[in-house]
């Protein structure tokens, strides 16, 4: 900014933001340049005086900076061939309604305006392949710039079946819960998966999403077996090569509950004996078996 058509020198200049208080510049100059430190109103002064007069402020420049925001695409997600799915941009920051340009496999597509953040935008149907979604540009309504435009995502159309492994909560005690999990390689989820626990009657658990957990509840103590009977994908297609069963065991909880000092009095040195209370076994019967046992 410059300051012209006054009478007297510069004697400093001033500035505040947001109607807050008014800070002194070291600049004597009659031009004044600086880069706002954040977003904001930003007012401007010069002070000037022809001594020895007394000094006069300068009009107030106002200058309004607006806060940065970023922009990104959300999410990968795979589809069936000739099928259309939604994707959104996230805006962070910024006065909607923003302007939308991006690209599809490298190719421009048609400009979206007054996009407001989390909108779904749709795909259109299509065909088995790789596409990749890539923003080249997000404009706000104050045509300020987005700092940043993410990162790129990819939808994956018609992906083969592949395979499926299995991981779950492992061996546990009488009384935790346990559960078993699955990844699904390639296909188009959500997948229903038919499995069944200890040779029981097939159990089937839809709108599964590779790393959700399917519960088992509260097993008895016993070992156990979970069998993935098939997975099905979005597309009707079956995984061909299914996980192996998952294996686990549920122990029972061990009980060492007390024990007792066979000698309450002894000499410097000497040695001390512990026994073990057998599981179950209250201090009265302890003392008996001790007993039957010193008698025998």
């Amino acid at each position: 900014m410059t300051l012209s058509g006054h009478n007297g020198a510069v004697v400093r200049w001033e500035k505040r933001v947001d109607g807050g208080s008014w800070g002194s510049i070291t600049n004597t100059s009659t031009t004044y340049s600086e880069v706002p430190s954040s977003s904001g109103t930003w007012e401007y002064r010069a002070f000037v005086q022809n001594s020895p007069c007394p000094g006069e402020y300068s009009s107030v420049r106002t200058i309004v900076v607006r806060p940065q925001f970023t922009a990104q695409l959300h999410d990968d997600i795979s589809i069936c061939n000739n099928t259309s799915t939604n994707f959104n941009i996230v805006l962070s920051g910024g006065t909607p309604p923003y302007t939308i340009n991006y690209t599809r496999n490298g190719t421009p597509q048609p400009q979206i305006n007054g996009y407001t953040s989390g909108t779904n935008i749709s795909t259109g149907q299509l065909s088995t392949g790789n596409y990749v979604y890539i923003l080249t540009s997000v404009v706000d309504a104050d045509d300020c710039n987005a700092q940043s435009l993410g990162s790129s995502i990819t939808i994956t159309v018609g992906a083969a079946l592949t395979g499926a492994t299995i991981s779950g909560s492992g061996d546990g005690c009488d009384g935790s819960s346990s559960w078993f999990s699955l990844i699904v390689n390639g296909g188009a989820p959500p997948f229903r998966v038919t499995y069944t626990l200890d040779g029981g009657p097939n159990t089937l658990y839809s709108g599964y999403n590779n790393g959700d957990h399917i519960n088992l509840v509260t097993l008895g103590v016993n070992n156990h077996t979970v069998h993935i009977v098939s997975i099905q994908d979005a597309c009707d297609d079956y995984v061909p090569t299914l996980p192996g069963d998952y294996l686990f065991s549920i122990n029972a909880i061990p009980d060492a509950s007390a024990t007792v000092n066979n000698t309450a009095t002894i000499c410097s040195g000497g040695a001390v004996s512990y026994t073990h209370l057998r599981a179950h076994e209250t201090p009265e019967h302890l003392v008996c078996r001790l007993l039957l046992e010193k008698k025998n």
